[in-house]
């Protein structure tokens, strides 16, 4: 294959800057060549599905974290969440976290729930602020629609109330 002359490498610039010129000829010889010669779907890459980062639709609203939470007994607030279903067996990065307000309750925090089983207890807040979890889990025997992976609060101090937005939940397969 040979150089591109000056006057050809001007033309292609030319017709780069503004794609209408262009031959019909040659867009429709692109069209063709593209429908006959597909790119693979990003899930046919391989390690795609493997290694995709998942991430659970976030609670921004804030609730009332009461004394039903009480000791290490997590509970969901009003609107459950946030929440991954249907994972694959494997090993996840998990990262979750929460802003608390209303420093009156000492001792609230989060529970990693792996499907439905004791949570993995990631913090204990004594004062308001933004909260975050980091979990490595296995998750094995695969059930029939997969894994599930939940973030529960509970309230230590029993008697005192807070509450508890802009709730976040995410995990990325390592293994």
């Amino acid at each position: 294959m040979s150089e591109l002359t000056a006057e050809d490498r001007a033309l292609l610039d030319k017709m780069l800057k503004n794609p209408l010129l262009i031959p019909d000829s040659f867009r429709g010889w692109l069209q063709q060549f593209s429908t006959l010669n597909a790119m693979p779907e990003v899930s046919e890459l391989l390690g795609f599905r493997t290694r995709r980062f998942r991430v659970a639709t976030p609670v921004p609203t804030f609730e009332l974290l009461d004394s039903t939470g009480i000791g290490n007994t997590p509970i969901d607030l009003a609107t459950v969440g946030p929440l991954l279903t249907g994972l694959e067996d494997g090993t996840y990065a998990v990262f979750c976290g929460y802003y608390s307000k209303d420093g009156t309750a000492n001792g609230r925090g989060s529970g990693i729930y792996y499907d439905g089983a004791s949570p993995f207890f990631g913090d204990t807040v004594v004062i308001e602020g933004q909260m975050m979890t980091i979990d490595v889990h296995t998750l094995t025997g695969n059930p029939t629609a997969g894994h599930e992976i939940r973030l529960k609060y509970y309230n230590l101090s029993g008697n005192r109330t807070s509450y508890c937005g802009m709730r976040w939940l995410a995990a990325v397969r390592v293994s």
